[in-house]
């Protein structure tokens, strides 16, 4: 195959400073949807033979999380939370009190009317070696979700022009008891526009790659609100962001 042929991405977890600390045993190695499908295939179904069924399984990846966690949901606490204003982020987060492994955090105001606004303390990067548009969504087949009618916030962006985190952002209705995820549950999907190969590799962060997470990050009180994609794009463009950030990427590879 062609080097034209195939699209490069790279990942690395992201919600932790790497020079203070480490999570890297919380994040599982992503796997194709086609992969993970034939897993669970019976033998000679038409299904996997359906050209429309493969074209639309043949870029997305299944990031599964690498334990189970369970929390149990202080309900009271919610409800009062639910009383906050909306619009912006929180001033501080808001730590949730729920005996679980990895963090609930409250990072801002509720969306919608009886659900609670709450991030799970995951978060990857994504970059690469093109422009490349993106999406980030629940998981669809063969899953549960973490709460009865919770669901998770979905996202696009380009990951060739963009360095930014995508985490795990969910709204759960407000009497839900537990928040549960299961060991080698699917946690989302990862959707590449391409008709392209990708390759997906996987890098160490380091300083210089969290202060540009950190500075795309806090982008909008810095540089200005009310901006497009497009046109955050374009400032980048303007400067050596992608080169810098691939440059350090490559440095940093994980071999195998």
């Amino acid at each position: 195959m062609k080097d034209t042929d195939k699209i490069t991405v790279y990942w690395t977890p992201a919600n932790f400073n790497p020079h203070k600390e480490s999570f890297t045993m919380l994040y599982s190695k992503p796997q194709s949807l086609t992969n993970y499908l034939n897993e669970k295939r019976l033998n000679n179904t038409d299904l996997f033979r359906c050209p429309a069924h493969r074209d639309f399984t043949s870029n997305i990846f299944v990031f599964k999380s690498n334990l189970s966690d369970k929390h149990v949901l202080p309900i009271e606490t919610l409800t009062e939370l639910q009383q906050l204003p909306t619009g912006n982020d929180l001033n501080e987060k808001i730590t949730i009190n729920s005996n679980g492994i990895v963090s609930l955090t409250k990072v801002r105001p509720n969306s919608f009317i009886d659900y609670s606004n709450l991030v799970y303390g995951l978060e990857w990067l994504f970059f690469s070696d093109e422009p490349l548009l993106a999406s980030f969504s629940d998981p669809y087949l063969f899953t549960k979700p973490v709460a009865p009618g919770a669901f998770l916030t979905p996202g696009k962006f380009d990951i060739g022009k963009w360095y930014r985190p995508f985490g795990l952002d969910y709204h759960i209705p407000l009497d839900s008891k537990f928040f549960q995820i299961e060991e080698n549950d699917p946690l989302f999907y990862v959707q590449f526009y391409t008709d392209k190969k990708i390759e997906l590799k996987q890098y160490i962060n380091n300083e210089k790659l969290h202060a540009l997470t950190e500075e795309t990050r806090n982008s909008i009180s810095r540089y200005g609100k009310f901006k497009s994609l497009t046109t955050r794009y374009k400032m980048a463009e303007n400067t050596s962001y992608s080169k810098q950030i691939l440059t350090e990427i490559k440095k940093n590879l994980i071999e195998g």
